[in-house]
């Protein structure tokens, strides 16, 4: 998405460039978006606020299959 430094007239007109802008995300980029964002999320609540780092070839985290 390139849409960082333009500006817009109005809340419709972001709204619009936002959406033709969604529109050209492939399903399953979205979705495998979504779902990292899902593993942080379960990662942050498991280790109740502690530091963690995933690593960078598998984000999943064994250990939290039962979170």
């Amino acid at each position: 998405m390139k849409l960082k430094g333009l500006h817009f007239a109005d809340v419709a007109e972001i709204q619009g460039t936002v959406t033709d802008e969604l529109k050209k995300v492939q399903k399953g980029g979205f979705s495998a978006a979504f779902q990292k964002l899902y593993d942080c999320a379960k990662a942050c609540i498991y280790a109740s606020g502690a530091y963690f780092e995933f690593k960078k070839k598998d984000m999943s985290l064994p250990h939290m299959s039962s979170i």
